[in-house]
C-alpha cells in the first residue's frame, strides 16, 4: 500500500490557554489611540538688538559744496555710519544733482548756504530772499527734498538778514578756519583742542585738505564716543528742537537745554 507523509500538526488549545491568554492581555499596557497633531506655538522672533549710544554727539557741517571731493567725503561717511548736513551754494548744484540725491538718500541733512555766497549785508532784502528761494528750488529739484535750515555766507546775521529770513539760520560752535590753513593735521588738532558734546564744526567739502581732515576727525571722535549726527538731530536730542526765527550756534548736551543754544 502507498503511504503518504502526515502533515505535522499543532496541539490543539485547551480551555486553559484560553484563560491564561485572556489574563497576559489585561496585562499589556493600554495605547491610546494616536489624536490629531497639536499645532506648535510660534516661536516669536528676538528683538534686534539695540545699539547703544555714545556718550557725546556732535554736528558736522560742510559748506560751499558740492564739488568735487563731496563724493569721498560721503564714502567715508557711510563708512562710520556717520550723518553730516551739508549747506549748498545753488550755483554749484547744476551737474552735481546725483551728489544730492545720494545725501539725502544716505540720511545727510541738506541747507541752504545762499546761491551765490554773497554778502547778504550790501543786499536788499528782496534780494535775499530770492537768492534762498532759488536755491531752495534747486535742491527740491534735484533730490525731492526741500531744505529748511539756512546758513548765511559768512555767518552773516546782520538785521536786514534776519528781517529778509523767517528760517531757522544756523551758524557754529567750532571753526577751525580750514578754508586758511589748508592743511589736514593741523585742521584736525584746531577741531580736537575745542569740540564738545552738541557742537557744531564748520568745514568745507571743496578742499581737499577738509575732506582728509573730516576723515582723520571721524576715525579720531569716533574712538572718543562721539557720534555724528544732523544738526536737526542735534538739538533735538538736547530737547531744543529748532524754530522758525531761530538762531543756533551749539546745542547742549544730548537731554535738557542749554540756554546758549540760542543767540
Amino acid at each position: 500500500p502507498l503511504s503518504f507523509p502526515l502533515p505535522s500538526c499543532k496541539r490543539l488549545p485547551s480551555p486553559g490557554d484560553f484563560v491564561r491568554l485572556a489574563l497576559e492581555r489585561q496585562a499589556w499596557p493600554e495605547q491610546e489611540e494616536p489624536g490629531p497633531a497639536q499645532p506648535q506655538p510660534e516661536q516669536e522672533e528676538p528683538a534686534p538688538e539695540e545699539v547703544p549710544q555714545k556718550p557725546f554727539r556732535i554736528a558736522l557741517t560742510f559748506d560751499d559744496g558740492p564739488g568735487p571731493y563731496t563724493a569721498r567725503l560721503l564714502d567715508g561717511l557711510a563708512q562710520y555710519d556717520a550723518r553730516a548736513t551739508f549747506f549748498v551754494l545753488g550755483c554749484r548744484i547744476p551737474g552735481n544733482e546725483e551728489l544730492l540725491v545720494r545725501m539725502a538718500q544716505e540720511g545727510h541733512e541738506i541747507g541752504n548756504h545762499s546761491y551765490s555766497h554773497s554778502l547778504f549785508q550790501k543786499m536788499s532784502q528782496s534780494a535775499v530772499s530770492e537768492e534762498i528761494r532759488q536755491t531752495a528750488d534747486m535742491i527740491e529739484t534735484a533730490c525731492g527734498v526741500r531744505p529748511w535750515l539756512v546758513r548765511p555766507p559768512y555767518g552773516d546775521l546782520s538785521s536786514s538778514v534776519t528781517r529778509a529770513l523767517s528760517e531757522p539760520l544756523v551758524l557754529w560752535s567750532v571753526d577751525p578756519q580750514d578754508w586758511k590753513l589748508r592743511n589736514a593735521d593741523a585742521v584736525v588738532q584746531a577741531v580736537l583742542s575745542s569740540v564738545g558734546d552738541g557742537d557744531i564744526v564748520l568745514l568745507h567739502d571743496i578742499h581737499s585738505t577738509s575732506v582728509d581732515a573730516a576723515l582723520i576727525l571721524l576715525e579720531r571722535l569716533s574712538e572718543q564716543g562721539y557720534d555724528f549726527v544732523t544738526v536737526t538731530e542735534l538739538f533735538e536730542q538736547a530737547g531744543t528742537p529748532m524754530e522758525q526765527n531761530g538762531r543756533y550756534r551749539q546745542a547742549g548736551a544730548r537731554t535738557g537745554s542749554d540756554p546758549s543754544a540760542q543767540s
